[in-house]
């Protein structure tokens, strides 16, 4: 004769306990994600930083948890511009056409003969010389999407890292 005995109490217990823990451990995978995504797009952006004020502005974490829900930002009020960097502009943003540069503040120049000029916008060109000009029509900025590219090139590590959350939650409840 053959007899199985089944535990249904501890089983219940179990299944009860499942969903805690394989939220804590979704939890933990997501932080973990947002992390790796955030150092990627610090260390493979492709424009060029002059301040570093970009580069920590990336951050991340997790907004919401039932559905569980992470976010990753650049910006905000370390750098204003970081969308201009992100998704482009000019020629190469939304509009796709070439924007006007026109100063708003500046000195007036006194030239030797003739009236004073309205404000120039003035800068140093490659050839070492200064340049001056009242309207500069710029062509844009090509765009970086780093977060985008970042959050790419993670998925299979994402993907993993949530396998591995499971795993280890199925395997804390079973024991």
């Amino acid at each position: 004769m053959i007899s199985i005995k089944i535990d249904a109490e501890r089983f219940l217990e179990a299944f009860r306990a499942a969903p805690t823990a394989i939220r804590s451990e979704m939890k933990q995978a997501m932080q973990t994600g947002i992390r790796d995504i955030v150092k990627r797009a610090r260390q493979e952006h492709r424009f060029v930083s002059q301040s570093g004020a970009l580069e920590r502005s990336m951050e991340g974490g997790i907004v919401a948890e039932n559905p569980l829900t992470g976010e990753i930002t650049a910006g905000g009020g370390k750098a204003i511009y970081a969308r201009f960097i992100h998704e482009g502009t000019g020629l190469y943003g939304t509009r796709g056409e070439r924007y006007p540069i026109t100063p708003r503040f500046g000195r007036v120049e006194e030239p030797a003969h003739g009236p004073a000029p309205r404000k120039l916008l003035r800068w140093v060109g490659k050839d070492g010389k200064w340049h001056a000009a009242k309207l500069v029509m710029h062509p844009g900025v090509k765009p970086d999407p780093f977060l985008l590219q970042a959050a790419e090139k993670e998925l299979p590590h994402l993907e993993t890292l949530f396998a591995g959350a499971i795993d280890r939650a199925v395997n804390k409840e079973a024991t």
